[in-house]
C-alpha cells in the first residue's frame, strides 16, 4: 500500500508543478500532501478523512494537520480536481490512432447519486429541506431519486476525462452542454438514448467537428442502421464498468455536514478511479 501512496503523491506533485500552483506561506503540510491524503481516503478508507489522516501521519506525514485545518485546506484545493483528471489523461494518453478514421473516441453517460431516501427528503439536512431541483427520474430504474446527477465523459477504455455534477432534475442533454467541447474537437462520442437530439448533433458537428452518436429510440423517424446500433451498444458498455468503480469508492453512508462536502468526496472517488484505470495505481 505504501508504494501505491507514493505513486499517487508523485502524480499529484507533478500536476501541481505543471500547473505552477503556489503553496500557502508558512505551511508545514504541502498541497501535494493534502491532495494525496484526500485521494488515499477515497481509494482505501471509504472516503473517511480521519482514517486516512491517521494512516498518513503514521507512515508519511508526522506533522499532519488537525481535522478542521485539513478540511479547510482541501476545500481550497477542490477546484483543481477536474484539472487532475485532464492531467492524468494527457500523462497516460491512450493511443487510438488505429480506431476508425483517426478520430478519438469517447463515451458519455450519467449516473444518479442519492442524497437521501425519498421518504426523508422533506427533512434532508444537506439541502435544508425539500427542494424539487434535486428530485429526478431515472428511466432505466423507473424510479425517482432525490440527489445529484453525475455526467462523465470517458475514453473508449473507460478513463474519466471530464465530469459535470448537476441537480438530479436536469436533463442529460442540458448537462452535456456544460462539458467543454473545445477539448474534444475531431472526436466521436457514443451515448445512450437520452442524448437523442438532432439540433445538438448538428451544433456539435458544425462548431467542434464532434460526432455525437446516441443509440436511437424505437420511434426514430429515419432509417436505422442495425449494424451501427450494435456497435453503439458494444462501445458504451465500458462506461458502466467505470461507474461501478466510482460507486465502489463512494460508499452508501458518508459523513457530510454540507452538500459541498458530498460533492468533494464524489470528485475524489472519480479521481481515485482515474488513477486506477490509467495504470498509475493497479488497485
Amino acid at each position: 500500500m505504501d508504494d501505491l501512496v507514493i505513486s499517487i503523491f508523485i502524480t499529484i506533485d507533478d500536476f501541481l508543478q505543471a500547473e505552477r500552483i503556489e503553496e500557502p506561506k508558512n505551511v508545514t503540510v504541502y498541497n501535494s500532501e493534502i491532495l494525496t491524503t484526500a485521494i488515499v481516503a477515497a481509494k482505501f478508507f471509504g472516503n473517511n478523512f480521519v482514517m486516512a489522516m491517521s494512516y498518513m501521519k503514521q507512515h508519511f506525514i508526522p506533522a499532519m494537520l488537525s481535522k478542521s485545518q485539513f478540511i479547510r485546506r482541501i476545500y481550497r484545493l477542490k477546484k483543481y480536481l477536474t484539472r487532475i483528471l485532464d492531467f492524468i489523461y494527457n500523462d497516460r494518453y491512450i493511443d487510438v490512432s488505429d480506431i476508425e478514421d483517426k478520430k478519438e473516441v469517447y463515451i458519455v453517460d450519467s449516473f444518479p447519486v442519492k442524497i437521501c431516501e425519498n421518504a426523508r427528503k422533506n427533512r434532508c439536512r444537506l439541502t435544508k429541506g425539500y427542494n424539487k431541483k434535486y428530485l429526478g427520474y431515472i428511466a432505466s430504474k423507473k424510479e425517482y431519486v432525490y440527489g445529484l446527477k453525475v455526467s462523465v465523459l470517458t475514453t473508449l477504455q473507460g478513463l474519466p476525462v471530464d465530469v459535470i455534477i448537476a441537480d438530479a432534475s436536469e436533463h442529460d442533454i442540458k448537462i452535456f452542454d456544460k462539458h467543454e467541447m473545445s477539448l474534444f474537437s475531431r472526436s466521436k462520442i457514443y451515448a445512450d438514448k437520452a442524448y437523442n437530439s438532432r439540433d445538438l448533433e448538428d451544433e456539435l458537428f458544425r462548431n467542434y467537428d464532434v460526432e455525437l452518436l446516441p443509440i436511437r429510440k424505437n420511434n426514430y423517424k429515419q432509417e436505422i442502421d442495425e449494424q451501427a446500433e450494435a456497435l453503439k451498444y458494444k462501445r458504451r458498455k465500458r462506461i458502466e464498468t467505470t461507474f461501478s468503480e466510482i460507486q465502489f469508492r463512494f460508499p452508501k453512508f458518508l459523513h457530510c455536514v454540507k452538500l459541498d462536502g458530498l460533492i468533494l468526496k464524489l470528485f475524489l472517488a472519480i479521481v481515485a478511479t482515474a488513477l486506477k484505470l490509467s495504470g498509475i495505481t493497479p488497485i
